[in-house]
């Protein structure tokens, strides 16, 4: 585990969640994690595998250089082009063209995004130490992409040396006498063509004009070989006479023949060519001498018609950032990592956006409801219900306001008085500087500004177990139960002091998020206001809870996870979130193991039980702030006598 980054505040925004959470916000690309599905993209959604929350700094590298890797296909590759490419020419034609395009592209994206340049050198040596890069062994195919896009990338990034070595030796086994020979034509033409290669079409042009290569070096090769019988036999030359012992004669009459002391199985100096090969590519000698031997019996044209029928390639990419991430999560999962004993992977998650961008989309009317259809990362809003928001805020009267007077100095806006150089004001000596280049803005000016010091995110309990009978038939859609004259139970008690800390919060201007879960839809979440929400409809939100309550489980762990990480990605410097629930979850140590982990980060969590003592046994015992309270009568006073305390 030393491994790990260390613990801090700031490492969870430097974090991969963090980093999506940036991309998603430029790029406008959103971020599915954990479905169980391939890593894929369509150029506007982009599907993940769950990962731990916090990832070793050399495991950080590579999923950040995958991001920019993949945010580079979309920006700047035509998906589509490559796709019909890929089908019209076969697939070796497709596996060249993606060799060259990721060349051309990261080398984009690199002059777009700075950052990226390091993590993608970082990430190449990475793959290269640990082996999970494509060398050009598996098949003759293969080795011309690999060795394309080395060659290529070593043009721009010394990262490429050593891959460039390894494939290189594949080649020179595969190809064979005919190696250097096919090498020196494609150098060439790499040098020359691919720096005219603006964009996935254009290294679509270059991919066939590398093909249209090896046929004429096939072509070439297989005249060559039709014509030297007879140019190399003079005219009444008798045939060499087999020996005794079975072999054609000496070096010489090999060499008459037209083999070479390399294609009869030795070099000029007497050692095999092969061997040397081997030892550069680290694989077995028996297995790379027979490669060697193959590639000298097969003609160049035979050699290319094989590359050109090759259709077992696979989709994995020479430096396959995806794969590598994909085989991190699993190793996690399967518990065999020995970077991430005893860690989990995040549960299922998506990220969309900027967490402060407004909920709402042009056209829709926030009082009529959301409806089911969308929300933001995943979560849906839930439905609102304004009447029920209106019987709510009746009931409170002044408690707002008292609340508000009370938890203002703990959570109010900082004033900071921000400098900025002008033509008049008082002078400011780190500005004199400017007379001499003739800058009249010698001046010092102060700007009194208003800074969100704290962002809140309050996390509803809607499970079955907080509801009484007029809950479930109001839940339900069937006759309404007047609640009046009723004992309140915990779920309107919940629910009303969530509604008294929004109006609080308020008050107060502090940026907040509320999230309610275990609804009964079948969901997890259910969003009622996103921190770019306006209070109105958060109000008319909350009014509508009691309608999707009634989930099975009490998921707290699950439902920290999803409020913390947004919680995590606001701008301001502290947070601070209240669970408002009846009690025990339905796992206690994730629940305890979830609120410990978001606390060693700076995010401040205080329990808000509506329920029994006893409920909160769990809670004393692992030491986590709490307050108790039988009915949201209760959570004022409650809060008011310990909100020092919990919130320091």
């Amino acid at each position: 585990m030393t491994a790990l980054l260390t613990h801090s505040a700031r490492a969870i925004t430097d974090g991969w969640m963090a980093f999506l959470r940036i991309l998603s916000a430029n790029y406008g690309i959103k971020f599915v994690i954990g479905e169980n599905v391939p890593p894929k993209t369509d150029g506007k959604t982009c599907w993940l595998p769950a990962l731990p929350f916090e990832l070793t700094k050399d495991d950080l590298t590579l999923f950040q250089s995958n991001g920019y890797h993949e945010i580079g296909h979309v920006m700047h590759s035509d998906i589509p082009f490559f796709q019909r490419f890929a089908k019209k020419h076969g697939q070796f034609a497709g596996f060249l063209l993606n060799a060259v395009d990721d060349v051309w592209m990261e080398n984009k994206q690199a002059a777009t995004v700075r950052r990226s340049t390091i993590c993608f050198r970082k990430s190449i040596d990475l793959l290269f130490e640990r082996k999970q890069f494509r060398d050009g062994s598996a098949s003759v195919a293969e080795a011309v992409g690999c060795y394309t896009l080395c060659f290529l990338g070593v043009q721009y990034w010394s990262e490429y040396v050593r891959p460039l070595e390894v494939v290189t030796a594949n080649f020179n086994a595969h190809f064979g006498e005919h190696a250097t020979f096919v090498r020196q034509h494609l150098d060439e033409m790499l040098l020359a063509e691919f720096p005219r290669v603006q964009s996935t079409v254009d290294g679509g042009a270059l991919t066939l004009r590398i093909i249209e290569l090896l046929k004429m070096l096939g072509e070439e090769d297989e005249q060559k070989r039709a014509s030297q019988p007879e140019e190399g036999k003079p005219k009444n030359s008798p045939e060499p006479q087999p020996r005794p012992d079975g072999s054609a004669g000496d070096s010489k009459n090999a060499t008459a023949n037209g083999q070479t002391p390399e294609q009869s199985g030795g070099t000029p100096d007497g050692g095999g060519a092969a061997q040397g090969d081997n030892c550069a590519s680290g694989k077995g000698l028996g297995q790379d001498e027979k490669k060697q031997a193959d590639g000298s019996r097969q003609t160049l044209s035979q050699i290319v018609e094989q590359i050109l029928a090759t259709a077992d390639l696979g989709d994995r990419e020479v430096f396959d950032f995806q794969a590598a991430v994909q085989e991190i999560s699993a190793s996690v999962e399967s518990g065999e990592n020995p970077d991430y004993q005893g860690i989990s992977n995040v549960p299922k998650c998506v990220i969309d956006g900027n967490v402060v961008q407004a909920s709402r989309k042009p056209g829709v009317d926030p009082k009529k409801g959301a409806g089911s259809s969308w929300g933001v990362d995943g979560i849906a809003f839930c439905p609102s219900d304004p009447a029920e928001a209106k019987r709510m805020a009746e009931q409170m009267g002044r408690k707002p306001q008292v609340l508000a007077n009370r938890l203002e100095a703990l959570l109010m806006q900082q004033e900071e008085a921000e400098a900025f150089a002008s033509m008049r004001g008082n002078l400011g000596e780190s500005n004199l500087h400017r007379v001499v280049l003739g800058d009249t803005r010698i001046f010092v000016q102060h700007d009194d500004v208003e800074r969100p010091t704290t962002a809140v995110s309050l996390v509803v309990d809607l499970s079955r177990s907080t509801m009484d009978m007029a809950d479930l038939k109001h839940s339900t859609g069937e006759e309404s139960i007047p609640t009046e004259g009723l004992a309140p139970s915990r779920l309107r008690s919940i629910i009303e002091s969530a509604t008294l800390l929004e109006k609080v919060l308020d008050r107060i201007g502090v940026p907040r998020e509320i999230l309610g879960f275990a609804p009964r839809m079948g969901v997890l979440m259910s969003m009622v206001r996103s921190f770019g929400d306006d209070h109105q409809t958060a109000i008319a939100r909350l009014g509508g809870l009691r309608r999707v309550a009634g989930g099975g489980q009490t998921p707290i762990a699950e439902a920290i996870f999803h409020a913390g990480r947004r919680l995590a990605a606001h701008g301001a410097n502290r947070k601070v979130m209240f669970v408002l629930t009846d009690g025990v979850p339905s796992n206690e140590e994730k629940a305890v193991e979830m609120t410990k982990y978001f606390e060693r980060y700076g995010v401040r969590i205080v329990y808000l039980v509506i329920g029994n003592l006893s409920a909160t046994a769990w809670l004393a015992k692992a030491r986590i702030p709490f307050a108790q309270a039988k009915t949201c009568d209760e959570i004022c006073p409650a809060l008011m006598n310990k909100a020092a305390t919990l919130l320091s």
